[in-house]
């Protein structure tokens, strides 16, 4: 049996790297073309977060995750889900509250970038 608690209460990249594919940022959570991202990139760029800074976003959720702790892991088929919840300080100096969401998939210590949504 997998022991969830060994994996709560712990920064995300004390055991794994982090991979933020750009595809994920360019074609979905900064894509006001995408259908679902679209909505997701609207809230951002409210923010001051849009393609023409996409660095400077990949770093602050890199800061996210390693300045706060998993909250919530669950077991699947492909391997673990975790989620880290923080705060960013956006481009404009306002404070936004993220959920983001990572999968390790079997036998890798990689945790990939599945989605993120704003939490305020």
């Amino acid at each position: 049996m997998y022991n969830y608690a060994a994996e709560y209460n712990m920064i995300l990249t004390e055991k794994y790297k982090l991979f933020i594919s750009d595809s994920k940022i360019d074609n979905y959570l900064l894509s006001h073309e995408h259908p679902v991202g679209r909505h997701k990139a609207k809230v951002l760029k409210r923010y001051g977060f849009d393609l023409s800074i996409k660095n400077l976003f990949i770093r602050k959720i890199r800061q996210l995750v390693n300045e706060h702790k998993v909250n919530h892991v669950e077991k699947n088929e492909f391997g673990i889900k975790f989620i880290v919840d923080g705060i960013i300080i956006s481009k404009k100096k306002v404070k936004l509250s993220l959920r983001t969401v990572w999968m390790v998939l079997k036998n890798t210590e990689i945790a990939t970038l599945i989605t993120i949504y704003p939490l305020n």
